[in-house]
């Protein structure tokens, strides 16, 4: 009995009052309405994101979009960086440099909430023949 009472007030009781923090993050990202695809046809691919809760709505938004995952995951693509867009919008076109046919292109957004608080994904597609 003693060593129950030792284990609920030491080990478990600390436990049960910790509470858990729902995250927000950019969540779902698309191109082309697609879930990582393979062989995008356009070269402007429409890139979109949703926002999980309890992001009520998104202030700004950015799209970074490379070659290599970690330059992309360090905020570093050299094929677009869309820039800080001031807007709740959660679609875009990529406008970055010509995209080459059967490359996979990294792209991430990162996300700025009311509160100024920035989230992030990534995600990549890989390009077809652009007809």
């Amino acid at each position: 009995m003693i060593n129950f009472l030792f284990l609920y007030v030491f080990l478990l009781a600390p436990v049960s009052t910790l509470k858990v923090k729902t995250e927000s993050k950019v969540v779902d990202l698309r191109c082309e309405h697609l879930t990582a695809p393979l062989g995008v046809d356009t070269k402007t691919p429409r890139l979109n994101w949703k926002l999980s809760v309890p992001i009520k709505k998104q202030k700004a938004y950015q799209i970074i979009v490379g070659v290599d995952s970690g330059n992309v995951a360090n905020d570093q693509g050299y094929m677009w960086n869309s820039g800080l867009i001031t807007s709740s919008r959660t679609l875009d076109t990529y406008r970055g440099k010509a995209l080459e046919p059967y490359v996979r292109y990294y792209w991430k957004v990162n996300a700025w909430d009311e509160n100024n608080q920035k989230y992030a994904s990534d995600i990549f597609f890989r390009n077809g023949r652009n007809t």
